[in-house]
């Protein structure tokens, strides 16, 4: 990144119809520095979170012209990622896939620009007011606690209770069926665009034993 903002990238997939999200997201950068974590592993371009703000800190300009000129031009590193393969406890075996849990350590600048979008996204949504997951400040005590004043106040009534658990619902989710959820609850489509392209363009390798997949 820091090579990039010497001699910046050149063309790249982006159009003018959603790399312009940039004077949009461009305040939320000190809320998005802010909730960045200190404790999470470097993925392969070796960035931490401590030395982001350092940066940030000591040479803001350049920190904020490098995510700029990746949000216009594109970063094609920023797509990539380090998944770590980590022994779930207790397991009867581990020689079946469940037996492990997956870390995805992606470039910490690509991880603070996807929340400076997520916080301007996040003004445009009309979400119902019953909707808690993937929801900031919103857990399963207030899921418990609406539904237990529903069925107080509906008490005189047969109540059911149906649930369900759907597995792996981001490694299954549909990018056209998601655009149209945005769109029906207010997302620009520039917004919507340029997710569509953030998450269309993902790959991974695998660290295991001390060796590398390819990417």
């Amino acid at each position: 990144m820091v090579a990039a903002q010497l001699d910046p990238v050149p063309g790249s997939p982006w159009t003018a119809d959603y790399s312009d999200i940039w004077p949009s997201v461009e305040p939320h950068i000190d809320a998005a520095m802010a909730m960045s974590p200190s404790n999470t592993a470097t993925s392969y371009d070796g960035m931490s979170y401590p030395f982001l703000r350092f940066w940030f800190c000591k040479a803001r300009a350049s920190f904020i012209g490098c995510i700029e000129q990746a949000i216009w031009h594109g970063n094609k590193d920023w797509y990539q990622a380090d998944v770590v393969l980590i022994r779930k406890a207790a397991k009867p075996r581990y020689n079946v896939v469940k037996g492990w849990r997956m870390i995805y350590l992606l470039p910490v600048m690509a991880r603070v620009t996807d929340r400076m979008v997520l916080l301007e996204v996040a003004k445009h949504l009309e979400l119902e007011d019953t909707q808690f997951g993937s929801r900031r400040k919103r857990g399963c005590h207030d899921t418990c606690a609406v539904l237990s004043e529903f069925l107080k106040a509906n008490s005189g009534f047969c109540t059911a209770l149906l649930s369900m658990n759907i597995e792996g619902g981001f490694d299954r989710i549909d990018m056209d069926l998601m655009a149209d959820f945005l769109v029906a609850r207010g997302c620009p489509n520039m917004f919507v665009n340029w997710i569509q392209h953030w998450a269309g363009q993902r790959r991974i390798r695998f660290s295991f034993n001390d060796g590398l997949s390819c990417m």
